[in-house]
């Protein structure tokens, strides 16, 4: 008997096809091979295999397949195949087993063993179909569409390389913001709350401030930094001299005539009545607050010198966030 896709004769015992791999359909000895091939022309079946045409044909173990992967199925345009190793490959990767190299190698090693097998099956089928569609064409005709459906192309892997090193350099970028993000963050992290017995208020500092002067009406703070350099002063005074927090400002913000001064104004800062005036000039800006408490005036001096990564002005946006006096304690602000 003679296979019925090539012509190939075989042992009675087969049930595939040594040459092609097709499932056998039994032609007796004495039927007219010459129908046969004919019908399923050998050079169709090669002008959709394409290159290496013989190899795929012969050989039983596919090395293309094993050394190369998925690329040599997407190469070969065995699509359904190249999805179904692809989503093996994420599903293994995903559950993150000991053993999943080995698992990887071993479906490596299947597809290989199969891929002629399952190729040949495939060119059988494409041509069959080509042919029953298109039996008002010639055979040079039915070759150039064969050719057009199988053979090779390299247009999915340009594609699918494409999209690795675009997801790579997403990956990358979202990464590299991610540690200057958490870089920034560690910068403000707060020590635990600044306050002193002798008077009532209470605030928060970012770690990096660091304390040069302390006494029970005094305390001045100030970071330097590469690209940032400020300081923080907060004093408390007895405020029989003043009517109120805004009379102190008033009398004891000094300002030039070129300088930038903002008008005295309120602001509720934690249930507390505090004013505040800025007050910027070309080498520096101060911003100032004040408030009366308990018979005492609170006076709060931010300045910044430079502050080119912004560390200086996001620390003294939470710092006056967080000021808050003893009795409002549990309202203080902290990032």
């Amino acid at each position: 008997m003679y296979c019925e896709h090539c012509g190939t004769k075989l042992n009675k015992k087969d049930s595939y096809c040594s040459k092609c791999g097709s499932k056998i359909k039994v032609l007796h000895d004495n039927a007219n091979i010459n129908d046969t091939i004919n019908y399923y022309d050998q050079d169709f079946i090669d002008a959709y295999i394409g290159k290496n045409k013989e190899k795929i044909k012969t050989n039983k173990f596919s090395f293309p397949t094993f050394f190369f992967g998925i690329w040599y199925l997407l190469y070969r345009k065995m699509w359904l195949f190249s999805i179904i190793w692809l989503t093996i490959i994420c599903i293994f990767n995903c559950l993150d087993l000991d053993y999943t190299e080995i698992i990887l190698l071993v479906i490596c090693l299947f597809f290989a063993l199969l891929f002629n097998k399952l190729y040949l099956r495939k060119a059988n089928r494409k041509v069959q179909k080509i042919r029953n569609k298109y039996k008002d064409k010639s055979n040079e005709d039915l070759i150039k569409l064969l050719k057009k459906s199988g053979g090779t192309t390299v247009v999915p892997i340009v594609i699918t390389i494409c999209l690795i090193v675009i997801s790579f350099f997403i990956i990358l970028t979202v990464s590299i913001y991610q540690i200057m993000e958490e870089k920034v963050t560690d910068k403000f992290k707060f020590q635990e709350q600044y306050h002193d017995n002798d008077y009532e208020l209470n605030y928060l500092l970012p770690k990096q401030f660091e304390l040069k002067t302390n006494s029970s009406y005094y305390q001045n703070y100030s970071y330097v930094g590469d690209s940032s350099y400020c300081t923080v002063t907060i004093k408390n005074i007895k405020s029989y001299l003043y009517s109120d927090a805004k009379d102190y400002m008033e009398q004891n913000i000094y300002v030039r005539s070129a300088d930038e001064v903002s008008p005295i104004e309120e602001k509720n800062i934690n249930q507390s009545r505090w004013f505040y005036q800025g007050v910027k000039s070309t080498s520096n800006s101060k911003y100032y607050y004040a408030s009366l408490y308990q018979g005492r005036i609170y006076f709060v001096e931010f300045n910044i010198y430079q502050d080119d990564d912004n560390f200086c002005m996001n620390s003294y946006n939470s710092f006056i966030k967080s000021l808050n006096f003893k009795n409002n304690s549990s309202n203080v602000n902290s990032i």
